[in-house]
Order: structure tokens, then C-alpha cells, then sequence
């Protein structure tokens, strides 16, 4: 697929149930997580760095150990455990924004492909339930 040298590499349907796209934006997603944890000002708790990387980046981990399961109900359990830490990271990013630590742009980056994400593993879970 070609993409834009000025937009981002993301141009997924969000309602693609395909495994690997999910997969990326979740690679995407958990590396932008990390970055904003990394850049956060002295006076934030470091509970809170760890727990904004650590959750964002299993997003990914479990989608990818959802791929390597063998029937659909595993698979289907790793996504659901998988948009629960899509929703931890998402609470960690409200609590970012609400003490004041990161800007409104930097928060909607990423808030905004936590989202699209949710949306592209309902999709996934939804496909693999109609088999």
C-alpha cells in the first residue's frame, strides 16, 4: 500500500479484521505510548511511566500471542485480554492529560489510534466468532 510521505503510515480501515494490521497499529500504538512515557516531566510518578509502557506495549505482545493460538476461542481470549490493556493504557493516557503532564495534540495522537484500534479488534473478535 503507498502511503504519504506526510501521514502517517496508519491508513487501515478501522473495521479490518485483518490480524496483522491489527497487529501494527499495535506496534505503533505501544512505541508512541513508550515515547510519552519516556518524555514525561520529572514531577510524574514513575508508576505511571511504568504502567503506561508496560500496558500499551502488551496490547501488541497479546495480539501476537492471540495469532499463534490454535482455535478460535484462544485466539478470541488473547484479543479480549488485549483490548484490556488497550483500556489500562487508555486510562494511564486520561490521567496523563488531567495532571497536566502531556499536551492536548500529543494525547490525541495517541488516544486517537487507541481508538481505532478497539474498533479494528472488535472487528477482529466479531470474524472470528462468526466462524
Amino acid at each position: 500500500m503507498a502511503t504519504h510521505s506526510s501521514r502517517p503510515a496508519l491508513l487501515w480501515r478501522m473495521e479490518s479484521d485483518d490480524p496483522l494490521r491489527v497487529l501494527e497499529a499495535a506496534r505503533l500504538y505501544g512505541e508512541h505510548c513508550v515515547k510519552i512515557a519516556q518524555d514525561l516531566p520529572r514531577r510524574a510518578p514513575a508508576s505511571l511511566r511504568r504502567q503506561l509502557a508496560k500496558a500499551a506495549q502488551a496490547v501488541s505482545d497479546l495480539i501476537a500471542e492471540g495469532l499463534g493460538r490454535g482455535t478460535v476461542a484462544e485466539k478470541i481470549r488473547y484479543y479480549h485480554m488485549s483490548k484490556g490493556e488497550l483500556e489500562e493504557s487508555q486510562n494511564q493516557l486520561r490521567r496523563c492529560i488531567r495532571l497536566g503532564l502531556i499536551p492536548e495534540k500529543v494525547f490525541y495522537k495517541s488516544w486517537n489510534l487507541s481508538v481505532v484500534i478497539s474498533r479494528m479488534e472488535d472487528a477482529l473478535i466479531a470474524h472470528l466468532q462468526e466462524e
